[in-house]
Protein backbone atom coordinates (compact mmCIF):
# COMPACT_ATOMS: atom_id res chain seq x y z
CA UNK A 1 0.00 0.00 0.00
CA UNK A 2 2.98 2.32 1.17
CA UNK A 3 4.06 1.63 -2.45
CA UNK A 4 1.37 2.38 -4.39
CA UNK A 5 0.78 5.87 -2.53
CA UNK A 6 3.90 7.22 -2.91
CA UNK A 7 3.87 6.58 -6.87
CA UNK A 8 0.79 8.27 -6.75
CA UNK A 9 1.86 11.11 -5.17
CA UNK A 10 4.78 11.81 -6.90
CA UNK A 11 2.92 11.08 -10.09
CA UNK A 12 0.38 13.71 -8.55
CA UNK A 13 2.60 16.42 -7.65
CA UNK A 14 5.03 15.88 -11.42
CA UNK A 15 1.19 16.28 -13.00
CA UNK A 16 0.16 19.20 -11.27
CA UNK A 17 3.34 21.25 -11.12
CA UNK A 18 5.22 20.50 -14.71
CA UNK A 19 2.29 18.93 -17.22
CA UNK A 20 -0.67 21.56 -15.56
CA UNK A 21 1.95 23.98 -14.91
CA UNK A 22 -0.41 25.54 -11.56
CA UNK A 23 2.08 27.87 -10.02
CA UNK A 24 -0.06 28.45 -6.60
CA UNK A 25 0.11 24.83 -6.21
CA UNK A 26 3.92 24.63 -7.07
CA UNK A 27 4.79 27.28 -5.01
CA UNK A 28 2.96 25.85 -1.77
CA UNK A 29 4.67 22.18 -2.21
CA UNK A 30 7.60 24.12 -2.42
CA UNK A 31 6.88 25.26 1.10
CA UNK A 32 6.73 22.41 2.44
CA UNK A 33 10.89 21.25 3.40
CA UNK A 34 10.41 24.37 5.83
CA UNK A 35 9.37 23.80 9.23
CA UNK A 36 8.20 27.30 9.53
CA UNK A 37 6.10 27.48 5.85
CA UNK A 38 5.04 23.57 5.63
CA UNK A 39 1.71 24.40 7.38
CA UNK A 40 0.63 26.08 3.92
CA UNK A 41 1.08 22.86 2.00
CA UNK A 42 -1.60 21.18 4.26
CA UNK A 43 -3.99 21.73 2.48
CA UNK A 44 -2.50 19.73 -0.77
CA UNK A 45 -0.80 16.91 1.41
CA UNK A 46 -4.01 16.28 3.66
CA UNK A 47 -5.36 14.17 1.15
CA UNK A 48 -1.94 11.86 0.57
CA UNK A 49 -1.13 11.81 4.54
CA UNK A 50 -1.90 11.53 8.33
CA UNK A 51 -1.38 15.46 9.12
CA UNK A 52 -1.06 14.30 12.28
CA UNK A 53 1.78 12.27 11.83
CA UNK A 54 4.70 14.16 12.57
CA UNK A 55 7.07 12.12 10.32
CA UNK A 56 5.06 10.95 7.85
CA UNK A 57 3.54 14.26 6.90
CA UNK A 58 7.51 15.89 6.68
CA UNK A 59 8.15 12.62 4.49
CA UNK A 60 5.68 13.77 1.91
CA UNK A 61 7.03 17.39 2.28
CA UNK A 62 10.47 16.63 1.81
CA UNK A 63 9.35 14.49 -1.29
CA UNK A 64 6.72 16.84 -2.75
CA UNK A 65 9.17 20.04 -2.31
CA UNK A 66 12.20 18.37 -4.30
CA UNK A 67 9.67 17.20 -6.99
CA UNK A 68 8.04 20.55 -7.48
CA UNK A 69 11.62 21.94 -7.39
CA UNK A 70 12.96 19.46 -9.82
CA UNK A 71 13.74 20.86 -13.75
CA UNK A 72 13.09 16.92 -14.51
CA UNK A 73 9.14 16.27 -16.06
CA UNK A 74 9.00 13.17 -15.09
CA UNK A 75 10.40 11.02 -12.72
CA UNK A 76 13.69 9.49 -12.52
CA UNK A 77 15.01 5.34 -12.22
CA UNK A 78 18.11 5.92 -9.80
CA UNK A 79 18.54 4.93 -5.78
CA UNK A 80 20.01 7.73 -3.37
CA UNK A 81 23.08 6.14 -3.92
CA UNK A 82 23.16 5.38 -7.52
CA UNK A 83 22.04 9.62 -8.06
CA UNK A 84 24.77 10.66 -5.35
CA UNK A 85 27.41 8.60 -7.47
CA UNK A 86 26.17 9.97 -10.61
CA UNK A 87 26.80 13.19 -8.69
CA UNK A 88 30.60 12.85 -9.29
CA UNK A 89 32.94 14.43 -11.17
CA UNK A 90 34.94 11.99 -13.53
CA UNK A 91 38.10 12.73 -11.83
CA UNK A 92 36.93 11.93 -8.50
CA UNK A 93 38.34 9.73 -5.97
CA UNK A 94 35.04 8.30 -4.79
CA UNK A 95 36.18 7.80 -0.91
CA UNK A 96 37.25 10.87 -0.80
CA UNK A 97 34.55 12.43 -2.34
CA UNK A 98 32.38 15.51 -0.98
CA UNK A 99 29.47 12.72 -2.15
CA UNK A 100 30.55 10.29 -0.18
CA UNK A 101 30.48 12.43 2.59
CA UNK A 102 26.80 12.79 1.80
CA UNK A 103 26.35 9.29 1.81
CA UNK A 104 28.18 8.71 5.62
CA UNK A 105 26.24 11.52 7.11
CA UNK A 106 22.64 10.07 5.65
CA UNK A 107 23.81 6.33 6.95
CA UNK A 108 24.54 7.49 9.92
CA UNK A 109 20.57 8.25 10.56
CA UNK A 110 18.67 6.74 13.16
CA UNK A 111 15.24 8.03 12.21
CA UNK A 112 13.29 9.44 9.50
CA UNK A 113 13.23 12.89 11.00
CA UNK A 114 17.19 13.58 11.04
CA UNK A 115 17.25 12.07 7.67
CA UNK A 116 14.76 13.98 6.29
CA UNK A 117 16.80 16.71 7.84
CA UNK A 118 19.88 15.63 6.07
CA UNK A 119 18.03 15.21 3.00
CA UNK A 120 17.13 18.55 2.19
CA UNK A 121 20.30 20.07 1.00
CA UNK A 122 21.07 16.48 -0.89
CA UNK A 123 18.17 16.53 -2.67
CA UNK A 124 19.12 20.56 -3.16
CA UNK A 125 22.14 19.20 -4.78
CA UNK A 126 20.99 16.78 -6.69
CA UNK A 127 18.23 18.82 -8.61
CA UNK A 128 20.90 21.32 -9.41
CA UNK A 129 22.66 18.80 -11.22
CA UNK A 130 19.40 17.23 -12.69
CA UNK A 131 20.30 13.79 -12.20
CA UNK A 132 17.37 11.58 -12.32
CA UNK A 133 16.89 10.44 -9.00
CA UNK A 134 13.63 8.22 -8.16
CA UNK A 135 11.60 10.31 -6.17
CA UNK A 136 8.98 7.39 -5.58
CA UNK A 137 11.07 4.69 -4.64
CA UNK A 138 12.68 7.36 -2.07
CA UNK A 139 9.47 8.10 -0.50
CA UNK A 140 8.61 4.96 -0.16
CA UNK A 141 12.41 4.10 1.86
CA UNK A 142 11.62 7.25 4.01
CA UNK A 143 8.01 5.65 5.23
CA UNK A 144 9.93 2.40 6.35
CA UNK A 145 12.50 3.84 7.53
CA UNK A 146 11.86 3.86 11.47
CA UNK A 147 11.42 0.26 11.30
CA UNK A 148 14.83 -1.30 12.07
CA UNK A 149 14.81 -3.89 9.48
CA UNK A 150 13.97 -1.66 6.73
CA UNK A 151 16.92 1.11 7.82
CA UNK A 152 19.36 -1.38 7.73
CA UNK A 153 18.37 -2.89 4.11
CA UNK A 154 17.87 1.45 3.15
CA UNK A 155 21.20 1.99 4.08
CA UNK A 156 23.01 -1.42 2.57
CA UNK A 157 20.91 -0.56 -0.62
CA UNK A 158 22.23 2.82 -0.85
CA UNK A 159 25.87 2.03 -0.18
CA UNK A 160 25.49 -1.13 -2.08
CA UNK A 161 24.61 1.60 -5.04
CA UNK A 162 26.99 3.87 -4.15
CA UNK A 163 30.26 1.87 -3.72
CA UNK A 164 29.63 -1.43 -5.26
CA UNK A 165 31.08 -2.30 -8.45
CA UNK A 166 29.20 -0.23 -11.74
CA UNK A 167 27.53 -3.40 -14.08
CA UNK A 168 29.52 -3.69 -17.19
Amino acid sequence: MQSKIAEAFVNYVYEMVHTRQDSGFAAKMKKADNEVTEVQSWELLARWTDLENKKRTRCFSLIGAAVSRSKRHINGDLGLGSALRQSLEETSEIEKSSAAARLRRILSCQDSLELIRILRSTLRFLESSEIALDYSRLLKELLIYDYDDARERCRARWAMEFFGQKEE
